[in-house]
């Protein structure tokens, strides 16, 4: 508990400003509501934490969700009090109502990364708001629990982009569960209408080492403008028969000047002597 009202928080932050600096929150929009909680985040004291648990019990939204998004990150990038978080949050997801708290209480679980938030966060994979339905698969990143990829799974097949996209990005990168279904998943995922949920399949099946993918970056290395998820799975994949296609790419100006970089790697990884000259250097 909080001995001396004028305790210092964090980087400096005087308990005595933490009241004033949350009451600008209330009030602010984005992106300075997000400015105010970074440094609230930063600050990582008790007082921090008590008033954030207060206003998780608040009437408004406004409040609740305030106080959510703080719990999340609290103390970063040292984190403080997380089971005092995580047990607020987890508490708010069996009461909760609104969409929008909901969905603050989901990210908060997702970057505490605590398991016991992944079977109430299933539950909600069905809920009828695509805010409520992003936030969880946001919440899942990273479990390699049995329900946080069934339900990261079945958030891909999702009628929104931007749950499709979390929920791809979750299974493709985030976890290194593999078998035949997952691979079936993101093979699908490489006919999305959303770009970067294609991108997102495309480098999971590449950190999965499928061979089947190289012909399907091989194609996208001949669109007009090659994207940085395109280079990124070659880059993963590291099969030399890639290697001419990436340099028929760059000559023709394919590969903007930004993802200069990503090219570089694919090349050097793609390099059809790479692995001869890997096992002289080890012997």
């Amino acid at each position: 508990m909080v001995k001396n009202r004028k305790e210092i928080a964090g980087k400096g932050i005087p308990a005595s400003r933490v009241a004033a600096l949350i009451a600008q929150a209330l009030d602010a929009k984005d992106p300075e509501r997000w400015e105010i909680v970074c440094e609230l985040h930063r600050a990582g004291s008790r007082s921090v934490l008590d008033h954030a648990v207060g206003l998780c019990g608040g009437r408004t939204t406004n409040e609740r969700c305030l106080g959510a998004d703080l719990l999340g990150q609290l103390g970063v990038p040292k984190r403080v009090f997380a089971d005092e978080c995580v047990s607020t949050l987890l508490a708010m997801l069996r009461t909760e109502k609104s969409p929008s708290v909901l969905n603050s209480v989901a990210v908060a679980l997702g970057h505490q990364g605590d398991g016991r938030a992944v079977l109430p966060l299933a539950r909600l994979k069905t809920h009828k708001s695509k805010r409520v339905r992003q936030g969880v698969a946001f919440g899942l990143l990273g479990h390699e629990h049995p329900a946080a990829i069934r339900s990261l799974l079945f958030l891909m097949d999702d009628q929104d982009a931007g749950v499709r996209n979390w929920a791809t990005f979750g299974i493709a990168r985030q976890v290194d569960a593999d078998s035949k279904h997952i691979r079936a998943h993101l093979w699908r995922r490489l006919c999305d209408r959303n770009a970067e949920v294609r991108g997102e399949a495309l480098m999971g099946l590449a950190i999965r080492r499928d061979p089947r993918v190289a012909s399907c970056i091989c194609r996208e290395l001949n669109q007009k403008t090659v994207s940085p998820y395109t280079l990124n799975a070659a880059a993963e994949l590291g099969d030399p028969c890639l290697f001419e296609s990436l340099k028929r790419s760059d000559a023709r100006g394919n590969v903007t000047t930004g993802i200069w970089m990503e090219l570089k790697v694919a090349l050097r990884a793609c390099q059809p002597q790479r692995e001869s000259v890997r096992g002289a250097g080890s012997e």
